[in-house]
């Protein structure tokens, strides 16, 4: 018994390395592969659209709609969508109460990336323009310079970026100390390369035709550029 046990444990063990090395492989590519860099304009317009999935996030949300509010960033160039998926709390009523546009969805497939891929198909229908996409969880705070940075990216010629994730509470707990050092490392070498992941915010430039070719499948994992 304790052999079959010794097995299953070097087993279970040979595969967490192979993930570990799968992953710091990518990062340690990321940081021998050349960077693209654009001499363009740094100071070209941009207009965002913030997109925000949001089921039952009532409690979380305001604090959302408050941190994108103190962006740095001219509010001609900005709108702000709540996509309320499927809610049966008020998070409707909050996002209109602060002033955004909000969009409420009732049936469909009970994952973000069908609540993405639906907003984006409504947002097209209802006309709104932008020049880039920022998909935003609901419980996330946003640096006042985001935007800034994002469309400086952008007008450098990137057209898909990772915003710098982290947790609000990295010593909170143990746990919580282990996701900030991961987070770190995600951070500072992972996403470097051209990759994008459900960490949020990120960003794509283009239009809703172009975006809308991601399928509701393509949210759940990772995007290559």
């Amino acid at each position: 018994m304790s052999f079959i046990l010794g097995l299953v444990s070097a087993a279970v063990l040979m595969f967490l390395a192979l993930v570990s090395a799968y992953q710091w492989g990518f990062a340690l590519i990321s940081l021998l592969w050349p960077r693209f860099r654009s001499h363009g304009s740094e100071g070209a317009a941009v207009k965002f659209l913030i997109m925000i999935p949001a089921h039952n996030e009532e409690v979380g949300l305001p604090d959302t709609l408050t941190s994108i509010a103190a962006v740095q960033y001219p509010r001609e160039l900005l709108d702000v969508l709540v996509v309320a998926d499927r809610c049966t709390d008020a998070t409707n009523r909050v996002a209109r109460e602060a002033g955004v546009i909000c969009f409420e969805r009732i049936r469909g497939e009970g994952v973000k990336g069908a609540a993405v891929a639906w907003g984006i198909q409504e947002a097209s229908r209802n006309g709104l323009k932008f020049d880039a996409l920022i998909i935003l969880d609901a419980d996330t705070r946003i640096n006042p310079e985001l935007l800034n940075a994002f469309s400086k990216g952008i007008c450098q010629g990137h057209k898909v970026q990772q915003a710098f994730n982290y947790l609000s509470n990295p010593w909170e707990t143990a746990f919580t100390r282990v996701i900030a050092v991961t987070s770190m490392l995600k951070n500072g070498l992972f996403y470097t390369g051209s990759m994008v992941g459900m960490h949020f915010p990120w960003v794509k430039i283009g239009s809703f035709q172009s975006l809308f070719s991601w399928r509701e499948s393509a949210f759940t994992s990772i995007l290559m550029q």
